[in-house]
């Protein structure tokens, strides 16, 4: 299986890279949006780099060891993009292309967009890609086949989360409330006078029922 970990914001200059020259020759995100050949890749890695900062608040972007190739993951349910990092998104555009090739870009954007089905929720796999230097060695591919190896041995339900009390330890012949009692009775003991206050303590632990419960409140009463 491809090794691989979870990108950081360190990881951002050398995953840009990756996804700079892995689309590069794309049809739509090479040629098609940055026509000039002696620009592509410059505008390209601008273009990208903010908008793989802001996925990795997801943590969901995973490279292989030396970012040679990276795997970008949307969970489900949440947005690529907040309002705020999409108009920052559409600002950075105009600044690199200009008005008219950003009116290209975006229309592609959306295109891509009314393609993609939303329903039911599902984790997004945005972008894949290997930085073109360490292209045919499969790294892209099994980068993919580990982290989807990964998500499918991962698979568990809220419905499965409950909380386990542990077993009450209390001596042969007693009860949880008969021997919290005794501990009550002990501390008071070492306490306060007069030993009737064991009633009020053990009223307000009816009241608080909490008497199956004598581990919890050892520290309390004795």
């Amino acid at each position: 299986m491809t090794p691989f970990r979870t990108a950081t914001y360190d990881d951002l200059p050398a995953v840009t890279a990756v996804i700079a020259t892995a689309f590069a020759a794309d049809p739509v995100w090479g040629r098609y949006s940055f026509p000039d050949d002696a620009t592509r890749l410059d505008l390209s890695a601008a273009f990208w780099a903010p908008q793989l900062r802001a996925t990795m608040r997801f943590g969901l972007t995973h490279v292989t060891p030396g970012c040679e190739a990276a795997a970008v993951w949307v969970p489900p349910g949440e947005p690529e993009l907040t309002p705020e990092q999409e108009h920052a998104l559409v600002e950075n555009l105009v600044g690199l292309v200009g008005n008219a090739q950003a009116a290209v870009i975006l229309d592609a954007f959306e295109r891509l967009d009314q393609a993609h089905p939303h329903d039911p929720e599902h984790y997004y796999l945005s972008l894949l890609g290997t930085h073109a230097e360490h292209r045919g060695k499969g790294l892209g591919m099994g980068l993919l086949a580990a982290t989807l190896d990964v998500a499918e041995r991962c698979r568990f339900s809220l419905d499965e989360l409950r909380y386990e009390y542990p077993e009450e330890i209390v001596p042969p012949g007693e009860t949880p409330a008969s021997w919290l009692r005794k501990l009550t009775e002990r501390g008071l003991a070492n306490r306060y006078d007069p030993a009737g206050d064991a009633e009020h303590i053990l009223r307000g632990d009816a009241t608080f029922r909490c008497a199956a419960a004598p581990a919890d409140v050892r520290d309390l009463v004795e």
